[in-house]
């Protein structure tokens, strides 16, 4: 539900970002004030003002942890007597649900043992394999301790797919929870997480998620794999708190 947008004045904005920055209960209330929320959104509201100028309002928060960065930016417009905010959401809106405590991944990564072609045996759905039938990762380890990376995909249309990228840790204390840059522009200009939930003892098996539970992919570098071999896996994931009823599983595999 949205709030109406009020007029801030310049001398308000510095102390309502402190308030918003130090106090964690309050981000509802600052959000609220300043401007409003949508989900991974930039949305305009103009109300009246006077001639003063405009006051443009740049604020987001981390992903329903209650724990605000608020950034401010005051611009000063002559004759325009209008207050706009700009909203960018990082994650979530004001309607988000309490945290989840992030998901548990491997204490132990053996990146040399980790590399190798893995076949994707089933995922979530999400847009950057849209209309994929079978994709698979190739992973190799790199000496200075990154991983590069080669996705390819195969269309229901027959048309194949790929791009290419590198993985690092970014905390040696938690060697499962990756970090992935892919080398192609947008794609480049972040990175994603690549959390590694479980790995067999042969580093043959594997889940991968992302810690806001809207990715996941059961891996397998034998390409006869399938649903049959996973019981216990997606049954874990699913106490993790993934919607394993909606994985799609790949009818095809990537030849070579």
């Amino acid at each position: 539900m949205w709030a109406n947008p009020k007029e801030i004045s310049t001398s308000s904005i510095p102390r309502l970002a402190r308030i918003c920055a130090d106090t964690g209960p309050v981000v509802a209330f600052c959000n609220a004030v300043l401007l409003k929320i949508s989900n991974f959104a930039i949305r305009i509201d103009i109300a009246p003002s006077d001639n003063r100028g405009t006051v443009i309002s740049v604020a987001w928060h981390n992903s329903c942890d209650n724990i605000p960065a608020l950034l401010a930016v005051i611009v000063q417009m002559k004759n325009f007597p209008h207050l706009i905010a700009v909203a960018v959401s990082s994650a979530c809106a004001l309607s988000c649900a309490s945290p989840r405590a992030d998901p548990p991944t491997v204490s132990k990564l053996d990146a040399a043992r980790y590399s190798g072609e893995w076949h994707e045996i089933a995922r979530l759905p999400n847009p950057f394999e849209k209309n994929l039938v079978a994709a698979k990762a190739i992973y190799k380890a790199r000496p200075d301790g990154t991983i590069s990376l080669r996705n390819e995909g195969l269309k229901g249309d027959g048309i194949r797919t790929s791009i290419t990228g590198s993985a690092r840790q970014p905390e040696p204390g938690d060697p499962g929870k990756l970090l992935v840059r892919f080398d192609k522009f947008p794609a480049n200009l972040f990175e994603g997480d690549y959390w590694i939930l479980e790995i067999n003892s042969s580093y043959t098996r594997a889940v991968v998620g992302s810690p806001d539970r809207k990715f996941l992919w059961l891996l397998s570098k034998n390409p006869s794999d399938g649903r049959g071999e996973f019981p216990v896996q997606i049954q874990n994931a699913r106490k993790l708190g993934y919607a394993t009823g909606e994985l799609y599983f790949n009818p095809k595999r990537v030849a070579n």
